[in-house]
């Protein structure tokens, strides 16, 4: 994203003065005079792209976060980038750390100081007094601290390996960091290790982080517990299983994992509030990718040609209400794909021809009221759902014919009630799957 202002209008001569119509989505809002200097802002940060043959501005979103207006930018990186920046917090009185190991980079950590290429862990300890810079005051707590911009950059040979999820060379071994803003783009990296226990505190006061290219074949990017912006890339041919478990309540816009193999346990346990649309065509699993994330409430259309295992994606997700179409039609397992989805009103899929597991898929779904599964020749256990006859009309003309002895239990739902009661309507849609060989359990 660029951080300059768009500048418009007509420089010197001509005579006279230009008058320039200002119009925003096609309606005029002002008239101006001179040479001019507009300054476009998304989430209050300067930037966006200009299409001067569209007269477009477009942005990324970053999930609705603003990035506090003080903070130091960092330089700008692309995919083809071979470099990370830190924005770190020096306090005045705590120990102040920072532990990596990268091969094949410098190192600037941001004092005045630089550390030469080195495949050994390298860490820095900060004098607080030396560091020339302005002095800010810690909201919360009241302390005084200063910014610093760690740069590592390639030299010589590919960064093939970054690690921050180490101890310190020297005593204490185990102290966090405070770096706040994380800017990374690492093409050539096999080994990506940012943060994988509790008690390893490389990135517990992260409130951005910025991934724009990595080749690694895992990633483990845990515990970003503070995190409140996260951007990630399309990613090369890779595991991303358990890769970024337990993070804190960020909004994500939409992600296409490009050649990612697995999301296994991906986003397991973490406080995400949104999530955007979902590509993931390479991965051939994508069991409990969102589950036990207890505040999110919706995410977008998911998209997983490849995908065969979608067992408890959405798992105890208890307050999601919300999720787009899923089109996975090579998916054979659907077991306890929503269970304990208390408050979810519709799921929604693209063809469910080659399911075979539909165990435990909406146990404990209260709120539901829909479930579309076309082609689908399998039983499924609505029991205490709120399905009544609208939901029960479009899952019934939706399914295919059962494959052998199904069952299709409607206990304690409106529409199970409507059938004790002859409802014309419900019986209609009854015999609808009878006809097509399930047997109906009330």
């Amino acid at each position: 994203m660029s951080n300059y202002p768009f500048i418009f209008g007509a420089r010197g001569g001509g005579g006279g003065t230009p008058s320039i119509p200002l119009s925003i989505n096609g309606t005029e809002v002002e008239t101006l005079t001179e040479a001019f200097n507009l300054v476009a802002t998304l989430d209050g940060v300067p930037g966006g792209s200009y299409n001067a043959a569209t007269d477009t501005l477009s942005f990324t979103s970053t999930g609705g976060w603003v990035r506090p207006s003080f903070w130091p930018a960092l330089p700008t990186l692309t995919a083809a980038s071979e470099a990370g920046y830190i924005l770190l917090q020096v306090y005045e009185n705590r120990i102040n750390r920072f532990s990596l190991q990268i091969n094949n980079s410098t190192v600037d950590w941001g004092d005045g100081t630089t550390s030469a290429p080195s495949g050994a862990v390298r860490t820095k300890t900060y004098d607080y007094a030396t560091i020339s810079a302005t002095v800010y005051v810690d909201a919360l707590t009241g302390e005084n601290y200063k910014f610093v911009i760690i740069g590592i950059t390639r030299t010589g040979s590919p960064i093939t390996f970054v690690y921050l999820a180490i101890s310190a060379a020297t005593s204490p071994t185990r102290n966090y960091n405070y770096g706040v803003d994380w800017n990374f783009s690492f093409p050539n990296c096999t080994d990506f290790f940012l943060s994988s226990t509790p008690n390893n505190g490389s990135m517990v006061s992260v409130k951005q982080f910025k991934l724009w290219s990595s080749g690694a074949a895992i990633m483990v990017a845990q515990y970003m517990r503070g995190i409140e912006s996260l951007q990630l890339p399309s990613f090369p041919s890779m595991s991303l299983a358990f890769a970024f478990t337990r993070l804190g309540g960020v909004r994500i816009g939409n992600l296409d994992f490009g050649l990612a193999t697995s999301l296994q346990q991906a986003f397991y346990n973490s406080n995400i509030i949104s999530f955007g649309n979902i590509t993931a065509n390479s991965a051939t699993s994508a069991s409990e990718m969102l589950s036990d994330n207890y505040q999110l409430e919706s995410v977008g259309t998911i998209t997983m040609t490849s995908a065969t295992n979608l067992g408890y994606v959405f798992a105890n997700d208890y307050v999601i209400k919300s999720i787009g179409l899923v089109t996975a039609n090579s998916c054979t397992n659907l077991e306890a794909f929503a269970i304990n989805c208390n408050a979810l009103i519709a799921i929604r899929f693209a063809n469910c021809a080659s399911v075979t597991n539909t165990s435990q898929m909406v146990q404990n779904c209260f709120s539901l009221q829909v479930l579309d599964m076309p082609n689908l020749t399998r039983g499924v256990n609505f029991t205490n759902s709120s399905m009544g006859n609208y939901g029960m009309n479009i899952f019934a003309n939706g399914i295919g014919t059962a494959s052998g002895v199904q069952t299709i239990t409607i206990t304690g739902t409106p529409f199970g009630a409507l059938v004790t009661a002859a409802d014309a309507t419900a019986l209609a849609i009854q015999l609808v799957m009878t006809t097509k060989g399930y047997t109906i359990a009330n």
